[in-house]
């Protein structure tokens, strides 16, 4: 009887176990196709470049509205900054940036599909 007991809570085990890595695999993978559509995007190579690193930030995606819309921290060869964005899948392989914002540690705030920053406030920023 114990022995049937612990063969079932080791299947269960390995079957959690697997589920949890398979959710961190699709994880990775869309945080993959999300920097392949922020490194395409004009606003990012300009005041950030190319990505070299992306880190998810899951408490702010958890409070952003929409179920689409991905909080995530980026660092490149220019600077860095908080990438808020809705993406679309295109297809399995590739996201799109529907809308979004990025946030520069200087505060200075950019729609991503748009070239003019703007302050926290909503306020544009003059050059």
């Amino acid at each position: 009887m114990k022995q049937s007991i612990l063969i079932i809570v080791a299947i269960i085990t390995l079957i959690v176990l697997a589920l949890v890595g398979f959710g961190f695999w699709g994880w990775g993978l869309f945080a993959g196709q999300a920097k392949e559509a922020l490194n395409n995007n004009a606003v990012i190579l300009q005041h950030i470049g190319e990505i070299d690193r992306i880190e998810t930030d899951f408490e702010a995606t958890g409070e952003a509205p929409g179920d689409e819309v991905f909080v995530f921290k980026v660092e490149g060869s220019k600077g860095s900054g908080v990438v808020t964005a809705e993406f679309i899948t295109v297809d399995a392989d590739t996201e799109r940036v529907e809308s979004g914002t990025l946030q520069l540690a200087s505060g200075e705030i950019y729609d991503l599909l748009e070239e003019e920053p703007f302050s926290a406030d909503g306020e544009i920023i003059e050059p």
